[in-house]
């Protein structure tokens, strides 16, 4: 067997070239392979780099194919290459040490005609292995359909596999890709992988949710289902009148990658709702080529797992049945006579997101996971408690499961209430009510504000009471001292003895013993703890912590800012009382803290607390969340500002169109919990004109595709530059009729970065009149916009700052540009402070229109700000602050 290995590479530019070879290079027996440097590059290979290559290696050999695309370098690849075994690599990819000796190896001892190893994928952050590849010597994809590996590049393919098998050159690369390995495999379906071996790629794949560049791509959606996934599907099934599971399985994997790129938050905006809904469709014609039970029946040995609610949306979208029984404990579904088993009831369970005890009752917030297959109106859920039932109530707390912003699936929360009676110990249950059979349900507890963990030793102590999990109940008991010591004792134990990572439990344990040591000083004490963004101070939460710190309260007033913030040294100096983000303290205080006071959602992250800790002190944080705010909550964006979110208990709120769309069911407040008292911030808000034109545009999730470590702004991303965002702002900035007539009226222009594209700030091309500032720059929010006469923003929340001084406002609405949000409690139209533009010229225009007008709002935008605002007195502050004190000082 001819054991000789090529290399087929593919070329795109010249800038990492030599550095790419020499990685290669380091690989042993790399000499006895065959390396093409398939060059597509726009321009040629420079010479000097030729006639290194040509000097330092006698086993590669450069083609250039100016002009062709991936495929057709390939192609040609196979053509040109003399080797047994062929594998096919991109610019940037390179192999661990000992790769090729190990593939050698597997083909003289095993006889072997497909090779792989495991991919890894490398970034500055750190190294990433493709999950979507197993840890199996041997793979027979006919007894093994769940072990398919994905990645082309981690292959080596015995040549004569590859005489009547091509790349597609008529498709998207990565279809072709993907298409020319399953052919592969559907021809010789068994591979050896070399688990110890690993090549390493730099371009994310699919898998990847956050840097995958594949998903800002249209194409890699109806277009790659109809031209490469259906029509693939369909010969085959022609052909054989059949399709082998481990490709049934590929597919399927191929189609949820698309929805799992886009699935509620993490929506890129790529496709509009008329696109989305096209996608679905052709989807839908793909999934009536995969069994339900491939679909629904996940075995633990899959390499992915798509949650049960959308396999269950997959089945009912490929024939529309929807038929359920549970029999015996088991979860059936019937499709035209064939019964699926797709679960067992002793799995099902309530999710509890809040515990909360108030006036003599548990108040328990929870969803419930037999919604993934079962209509709101089939079922009930009830606990049981000494010796009583209680029927959960239905809400519609944010209950919706979305993809590409469409609702794919609506399920319900529930919220139950259970008097504490006076005695000793008694459990709480829940059961399903289901066509007149009563089915035991499992508890999960999912938010920090469940208190509990699955774990025998977890408890959460209120008032005269423990509250405990024991398999599957919910156990009260009564309280005493002797008591929280055994329990605390065997706690810490517990948890240190499971743990993997004994270090870190050990800092968990001592921070504990900790608030424990100081617990009798502290408990009495009343502690309001207040933030920002953690990087950037000056905002609601700054100016309520500086009013209540001069009340005469007994309270001790407490601000949260990261060390390395800009706005660190200026609180220093005024003598704030810091708690510095991340520090133990910061912990340690959240933990007796009496109130929190957020602007942003996810508290729990704000105080310091990493996901491995929060389980570690869950049952200690008991403090009451009240919303701040950072902007008016006018949209519709119940899935970050609902109750359970953070089991907020006041929202502070500006406008009576705000208390109208927070109203809505969806959000879950009682009106009673929303307060009309103003911004703690407007109190700053007095006119300083200082003929400055302020441009200010949200953030678009498709433009800001990093990921950000709490406290910190977004990362730096390359591929901001080719965004629609990135054009059109950079653009109007340098707009040569805006900047001479600002000239001419004597206007300066500042373009203010949102904080969370603050790293982009070098891509913007910079001139001598607009000045870009950033959340670094050292200004004040309330510096820039009372010296502002004029805000252009599209959507940003500061519009109601600027309204707010009945100053004027231009929306800038290009239909390049969508909103991020759906409008929830403001129509633009009729509600907005500002014309609307919607495209440069028409915008630069209108700037222009303003500036010769000094700036003067017109009387239809004031008449509709003074409709908008409850108040305009620069007494917010205090309305805010009375309202919390009173809430608190009435559950004393």
């Amino acid at each position: 067997m001819d054991n000789t290995l090529s290399i087929l590479m593919i070329i795109e530019n010249n800038t990492t070239l030599k550095e790419d070879i020499k990685k290669l290079s380091n690989t042993k027996m790399f000499h006895k392979a065959e390396i093409l440097l398939l060059d597509i590059s726009k321009e040629n290979i420079l010479q000097d780099i030729l006639s290194d290559i040509n000097k330092n290696y006698n086993n590669i050999k450069y083609i250039r194919l100016e002009g062709k695309n991936k495929s057709e370098a390939y192609n040609k690849g196979i053509e040109e290459a003399t080797g047994g075994y062929l594998s096919f690599l991109e610019q940037g990819n390179y192999y661990s040490k000992k790769a090729l000796k190990a593939t050698r190896k597997y083909i003289k001892s095993e006889k072997a005609k497909i090779v792989a190893m495991k991919s890894v994928y490398v970034s500055e952050k750190g190294n990433k292995i493709y999950k979507i590849c197993p840890n199996l010597k041997i793979v027979d994809l006919k007894f093994a359909p769940y072990k398919v590996n994905l990645s082309l590049n981690s292959y080596f393919i015995n040549s004569k596999l590859l005489e009547n098998i091509k790349f597609d050159e008529k498709l998207e690369f990565e279809d072709a890709r993907m298409k020319f390995l399953l052919e592969i495999l559907h021809e010789y379906p068994l591979y050896y992988l070399a688990r110890k071996e690993k090549v390493f790629y730099n371009i994310p794949k699919e898998n990847d949710t956050k840097l995958n560049e594949l998903q800002y791509n249209k194409n890699w959606y109806t277009k790659s289902i109809k031209e490469f996934v259906l029509p693939f599907v369909q010969e085959l099934y022609e052909k054989d009148n059949d399709i082998p599971l481990f490709l049934q399985e590929t597919i399927l994997y191929y189609v949820f990658a698309k929805y799992n790129c886009n699935l509620n938050e993490k929506n890129k905006s790529v496709l509009d709702k008329k696109e989305a809904k096209e996608f679905f469709e052709t989807v839908s014609e793909v999934l009536k080529y995969i069994d339900t039970e491939v679909i629904m029946c996940r075995n633990k040995e899959n390499l992915y797992k798509i949650p049960r609610w959308l396999a269950y949306q997959f089945v009912l979208s490929k024939n529309n049945i929807d038929t359920i029984k549970i029999e015996d404990g088991i979860i059936k579904l019937i499709e035209n006579k064939n019964i699926c088993e797709i679960g067992n009831m002793e799995n099902e369970h309530i999710n509890i997101y809040t515990l909360n005890y108030e006036k003599d009752k548990i108040n328990i917030d929870f969803t419930v996971s037999v919604q993934d297959f079962l209509k709101q109106d089939e079922f009930n859920i009830k606990a049981k408690y000494a010796g009583k039932e209680y029927i959960a109530k239905k809400t519609k707390i944010y209950p919706l499961q979305r993809c590409f912003d469409l609702t794919i699936s609506n399920k319900c929360t529930f919220s139950i209430a259970i008097p504490i009676e006076n005695i000793k110990k008694a459990d709480i249950q829940f059961y399903l009510e289901y066509a007149g059979k009563e089915e035991l349900l499992e508890i999960n507890f999912v938010k920090i504000q469940a208190h509990l963990t699955k774990s025998k030793y977890s408890y959460w102590k209120f008032k005269n009471f423990y509250l405990e999990y024991r398999k599957g109940k919910l156990v009260i008991e009564k309280k005493s001292a002797i008591k929280t010591l055994k329990k605390e004792i065997s706690y810490m134990l517990a948890k240190f003895i499971v743990s993997k990572n004994k270090e870190r439990v050990l800092k968990y344990i001592a921070l504990r013993t900790l608030y424990w040591i100081y617990y009798p000083i502290m408990k009495n004490k009343r502690i309001w703890i207040y933030f920002d963004k953690i990087y950037k101070a000056g905002d609601n939460a700054e100016y309520l912590y500086k009013y209540a710190s001069k009340q005469n309260d007994n309270i001790k007033h407490y601000y949260v800012i990261n060390k390395a913030s800009n706005d660190y040294k200026r609180l220093k100096k005024e003598k704030a009382n810091i708690l510095i983000f991340g520090s133990k303290k910061l912990r340690i205080y959240s933990l007796y803290a009496e109130v929190i006071l957020a602007t942003h959602k996810n508290v729990i992250s704000f105080l310091g607390f990493t996901k491995p800790s929060r389980k570690f002190f869950q049952d200690l944080f008991n403090p009451e969340i009240v919303c701040i705010q950072h902007g008016l909550t006018m949209q519709a964006i119940a899935q970050h500002q609902n109750r359970l979110e953070d089991n907020t208990k006041l929202y502070m709120c500006a406008s009576k169109y705000e208390i109208e769309n927070l109203s809505k069911d969806i959000y879950g407040y009682d009106k009673d919990k929303l307060k009309l008292v103003g911004l703690a911030r407007f109190d700053g808000l007095i006119n300083n004109d200082k003929r400055q034109i302020l441009i200010s545009p949200t953030w678009r999730k498709n433009a800001a595709n990093t990921s950000t470590r709490m406290g910190n702004t977004r990362e730096y991303t390359e591929e901001f530059k080719n965004t629609e965002y990135f054009k059109i702002f950079n653009d109007l900035i340098n707009n040569k009729k805006l900047i001479d007539r600002a000239k001419k009226d004597n206007y300066k222009i500042i373009f203010m970065l949102h904080p969370v594209i603050t790293a982009q700030e070098e891509d913007f091309k910079t001139n001598d009149f607009v000045t870009i500032l950033t959340v670094n720059s050292g200004i004040s929010y309330e510096q820039l916009l009372t010296e502002s006469s004029l805000m252009v923003t599209d959507y940003s929340g500061i519009q109601y700052d600027f309204a707010y001084m009945r100053k004027p406002i231009i929306y800038f609405h290009p239909d390049e540009l969508p909103a991020q949000y759906e409008d929830g409690g403001i129509n633009y139209e009729t509600m907005g402070f500002g014309p609307i533009c919607k495209k440069s010229e028409q915008l630069v225009d209108m700037l222009c229109k303003y500036m010769d007008n000094n700036c003067i709002t017109e009387e239809e935008y004031i008449k509709r700000a003074d409709d908008f605002f409850a108040f305009d007195d620069h007494n917010n502050c205090q309305r805010i602050y009375d309202e919390i004190k009173k809430y608190m000082d009435e559950r004393k």
